[in-house]
């Protein structure tokens, strides 16, 4: 999950400017080998697909009512995207086209079938297995391609303030918006020209960020997914953990800043998640449970179908079955209790969260 092996050598240039007084001589290789990969991986491949794909992917006309999957990082969301993607109703990002967001409609078919033959990954949170073909993020590929995304904290972790403005994009210049926008239709545009279809994304930043997707697609349609708090809470940490620093170039936060931050970014996100999406008509939003998924895949995939009328559930019901019989049972991480004053702060400024879906608090 290294985010930046995807940018491009003018973005990357830009970026080590903005941070040229944070990065230690240590993280000196790792600096360099980011360059090599910018130049002579990303920015060269890009040029080459834009030669190939540039009239197509300017003539292609998006979809009018992509689907977002909501929720908090680790409260299901790639499970639910993953479960929503496996027929032919929708395009979406893969794994590998996150991470090479330039140039993966010339690259992709170039490496398909060596990438097939690799194994799966691990992801280091959680143990899941993930392929290049898997539904990927769509936020990483957004990190590199604008350089304005909370992502980037995790690899500069002293500029997370500055990177936490992209969450909501409240308090946003029009000018970075405006180019923000240009950039997620640009993406958009190219998952279409590959599979004409509806796009269906997952970024657990897209939560905060209803009115200004519903302003470029009025009709878009939204699923969230919310979890027990604390157990989100537990994950989220492990994430930190385990995923978050090997990337950090920049000095990193304190584990007292760390949990600060977890507990303030879920305030800010679903406070703001929660006065937007009252202007979402009702048809065009679902709320689900984790704790219903994990229980009743079934039941709540066909939910989703229902609710927005996707075409033909019991088509679609044996290909569900195939995915959850071969993805097995899962043995969930085992989290240790939440330690004060943790547990204190998350019952008081997660208070709201508790009420709206209805999860006991611990004391």
């Amino acid at each position: 999950m290294e985010i930046l092996i995807g940018i491009t050598f003018k973005n990357w240039m830009k970026l080590l400017f903005r941070h040229r007084r944070d990065i230690p001589l240590s993280q000196t290789g790792k600096i360099i080998n980011l360059t090599i990969m910018s130049i002579f991986r990303n920015s060269y491949y890009c040029a080459r697909e834009k030669k190939e794909f540039a009239r197509a992917i300017r003539n292609v006309t998006v979809h009018s009512a992509p689907v977002f999957v909501l929720g908090h990082w680790r409260s299901g969301t790639s499970h639910l995207h993953r479960l929503l993607t496996l027929g032919e109703h929708f395009t979406y990002p893969t794994v590998f086209d996150i991470y090479s967001p330039h140039s993966f409609l010339y690259t992709e078919p170039m490496l398909r079938e060596r990438m097939n033959r690799a194994e799966s990954q691990m992801r280091p949170m959680d143990n899941m297995k993930i392929a290049y073909n898997d539904p990927g993020e769509d936020e990483f590929a957004l990190a590199v391609m604008t350089l304005m995304s909370p992502l980037l904290a995790w690899v500069f972790p002293k500029q997370t303030a500055f990177y936490d403005r992209y969450l909501s994009f409240e308090d946003i210049p029009e000018t970075e918006i405006a180019l923000w926008r240009e950039q997620f239709l640009h993406l958009l545009k190219k998952l279409t020209v590959r599979q004409n279809r509806p796009v269906i994304l997952k970024s657990p930043q897209h939560t905060s960020r209803i009115k200004l997707i519903r302003e470029m697609f009025p009709d878009a349609r939204f699923i969230h997914i919310h979890r027990n708090p604390y157990t989100v809470y537990q994950s989220t940490v492990k994430l930190y953990e385990k995923t978050v620093a090997p990337m950090q170039i920049s000095a990193p936060l304190s584990k007292t800043a760390m949990h600060e931050g977890i507990i303030r970014r879920y305030a800010d996100m679903y406070k703001t998640f929660l006065e937007q999406k009252e202007t979402i008509p009702s048809e065009n939003f679902i709320e689900v449970s984790y704790e219903a998924l994990d229980k009743q895949p079934e039941k709540v995939i066909e939910s989703i179908f229902n609710h927005f009328q996707f075409d033909s559930f019991e088509n679609y019901r044996p290909l569900l079955k195939n995915h959850l019989n071969d993805i097995g049972t899962y043995t969930k991480n085992v989290h240790k209790p939440i330690e004060q004053p943790w547990l204190e702060k998350i019952n008081r400024e997660w208070d709201f969260a508790f009420k709206a879906w209805q999860y006991d608090k611990e004391s």
